[in-house]
């Protein structure tokens, strides 16, 4: 809890979107920053050195003709997902936390990419 709290510290942009989250929901403003902060620690922070770098690389993804390039970030986190084994259960996730999951990731890409957002996928499969 305490590495969240610093991760969350650190990344101001992180906080602001935490605050907007929080003024419809509390519950929902922590599972979306918790599930973001886990994809980022246990997938993307191998690829990339911060947030904000892996946020600009999704942008300029969006911006590509092809939709197949736009939609990376989407297949990317659909296989983490699918393959992920909860370290408390031994076990997958089930459906709705794979579905949670993907609508706290794209929450937080859309965001911070706002116009780059309607090449987002919209639901996972």
């Amino acid at each position: 809890m305490r590495a969240l709290q610093e991760w969350v510290k650190d990344n101001p942009k992180v906080q602001l979107w935490a605050a907007r989250l929080s003024r419809k929901s509390e519950q929902t403003s922590q599972v979306f920053v918790g599930t973001l902060y886990n994809y980022w620690t246990r997938k993307v922070s191998k690829e990339f050195k911060t947030l904000e770098s892996w946020t600009t690389f999704i942008r300029e993804q969006a911006k590509d003709e092809d939709n197949d390039v736009r939609v990376t970030w989407g297949r990317d986190l659909e296989s983490w997902l699918l393959g992920y084994v909860s370290d408390k259960t031994g076990r997958n996730l089930t459906d709705t936390a794979k579905a949670t999951a993907f609508a706290a990731v794209k929450n937080w890409l859309i965001y911070r990419l706002t116009r780059a957002s309607a090449s987002l996928p919209t639901r996972l499969g």
